[in-house]
């Protein structure tokens, strides 16, 4: 697994902090353990892709500086991988490592508020990919769909690291304190597909996205 998908939301961030866009702050996920029964698949860069297994952290309302601002920003955050056991290695590799020979599909739908308030947090319903840089409602309110995919090798280069979204959908049908039920379907820049239902479990991290601002160059690389 790689904790590539926390550094879209980490950049999200910053552009708050500049004054435009958008994505979370926010502070540990939700509950337990492992992945889920039931996962999307697809074909990345030309090759068939079925997922071993996935998870889903709840990133709760948690209040950030970011270049100055302050924000306040809840996410929920879902992975599809090649590698089994998907929680315990995100517990293992923390917020500042990658790891290797790791294929991941990663969806994250935030929302993040600019202005002093408190974000409403994210709930059952269709997110559609965000394109460009969104800016905040009356509210102070900003809305983020990020999915992406890499493809690391055996010293945590990226494959995919060019690879955009060029359009996709993140439905959240359902999210307990154990688990989160939904689909999914995205389009790459690079004609790659995913797509399906999911049901996976709620994974607990011992990090936020705030401490990602704390990571500084390219993330070790975790065997």
């Amino acid at each position: 697994m790689t904790t590539r998908w926390l550094a879209s939301m980490a950049v999200a961030l910053t552009f708050v902090g500049c004054g435009s866009s958008s994505s979370d702050g926010s502070s540990t996920g939700g509950g337990g353990g492992g992945g889920g029964g039931t996962l999307p698949s697809g074909t990345l860069a030309g090759t068939a892709f079925t997922p071993v297994d996935g998870t889903a952290a709840v990133l709760p309302p948690t209040a950030c500086s970011v270049a100055g601002t302050g924000v306040n920003g809840n996410a929920v955050a879902i992975v599809f991988t090649n590698l089994a056991g998907t929680c315990s290695a995100y517990q293992a590799v923390g917020a500042c490592n990658d790891k290797a020979n790791a294929t991941v599909v990663s969806a994250i739908v935030a929302r993040v508020n600019v202005t002093g308030g408190t974000a409403t947090a994210i709930g059952p319903g269709t997110y559609a990919l965000t394109p460009g840089t969104p800016f905040p409602d009356a509210s102070g309110n900003v809305n983020y769909t990020f999915i992406g995919y890499s493809k690391t090798n055996a010293t945590c280069v990226n494959a995919a690291a060019s690879v955009t979204a060029t359009s996709g959908t993140v439905t959240i049908s359902t999210l307990t304190g154990t688990r989160a039920t939904g689909s999914l379907t995205v389009a790459f820049s690079d004609g790659s597909t995913f797509s399906g239902p999911f049901d996976v479990a709620l994974c607990s991290v011992s990090f936020d996205v705030c401490a990602l601002q704390s990571c500084t160059g390219p993330p070790s690389c975790i065997p």
